[in-house]
């Protein structure tokens, strides 16, 4: 009987061992903030990265493990399908291939290096003395505060801490941090705290980058969180000038941030296609080509 009750204890602990190492499918665990309500562009983003854990998600399981009802999942999965990231099923939903994760900051700061130096170079023709300017987390406009003028006096408000951090390099630029919510993957404050502090000021403009951008969606980026800021950070600005490579024109992201007709410029190098390029010009936005 001993060694029975030492069998069944070892294969329960073993059982317990496997959950913990590996999470279940269909629940949310390690992904939810810990001490606070949870938002409800976080909610879908969880839902998401379970969707592309898993491949496929119920309603039944996902509403226990987020702590809401099951319409609130329903409807988190109708606009996740609306955006192309799900397909809904009787009973929940499968992943759709153009659900692609966001890439790590480290890869995507490394990606297109020369024509992000190039665009940054050319986007300082919009800067003037004194400026009230806003900067995105982007790493495309992380290279635009690499570029910075040594002399140039502006004040800059961000929700970038390693553009924050490059910025200070500069004794004569201000440098304004939103606070907020961390983001790991972005180096990045996101949250009601930061769009409440980006609101509380009044940009001369904006620069700020995209997951892809197309004439009919405008500018697109993969995560909610870092689009509300966005949005903020947009609205504030009396001009708004976007640097975007050219592998971003005619690509679509997760979530759009604005009409294309919002963006007052855009700054993309010399690769972009020259009919894509006419067409957003046509609307009126201008459009400068890094050489």
């Amino acid at each position: 009987m001993a060694t029975s009750r030492h069998t069944d204890r070892a294969d329960r602990e073993q059982a317990r061992g496997t959950r913990l190492g590996s999470p279940t499918p269909g629940t949310a665990d390690g992904l939810l903030p810990r001490g606070r309500p949870i938002l409800a562009s976080e909610r879908r983003n969880v839902i998401r990265r379970i969707l592309q854990r898993d491949g496929a998600v119920r309603v039944s399981e996902l509403a226990p493990a987020l702590g809401v009802s099951e319409e609130t999942v329903r409807r988190d999965l109708e606009y996740l399908a609306r955006a192309g990231l799900a397909e809904r099923t009787y009973g929940g939903a499968v992943v759709t291939q153009s659900a692609s994760p966001e890439l790590p900051f480290a890869r995507r700061e490394a990606e297109h290096r020369e024509e992000k130096e190039r665009i940054a170079r050319a986007a300082l023709q919009f800067v003037r003395e004194g400026d009230n300017i806003g900067m995105d987390a982007s790493t495309t406009v992380l290279y635009l505060a690499r570029a910075w003028p040594q002399d140039l006096q502006v004040t800059v408000l961000t929700n970038s801490v390693p553009i924050a951090v490059e910025m200070l390099k500069h004794p004569a630029v201000t440098v304004v941090c939103t606070g907020g919510i961390m983001r790991e993957a972005s180096w990045s404050f996101v949250g009601p705290l930061a769009e409440r502090a980006v609101g509380s000021y009044h940009l001369d403009r904006v620069f700020m980058s995209c997951r892809g951008f197309t004439v009919e969606r405008g500018p697109t980026e993969s995560n909610e969180l870092e689009v509300q800021v966005k949005r903020r950070l947009m609205e504030a600005a009396e001009q708004v000038i976007v640097l975007a490579d050219s592998s971003k024109l005619g690509a679509a992201g997760f979530v759009s941030i604005s009409p294309a007709t919002a963006v007052q410029a855009l700054v993309t190098d010399a690769g972009a296609d020259p009919a894509y390029v006419e067409r957003l010009r046509r609307l009126g936005i201008e459009v400068v080509l890094a050489e």
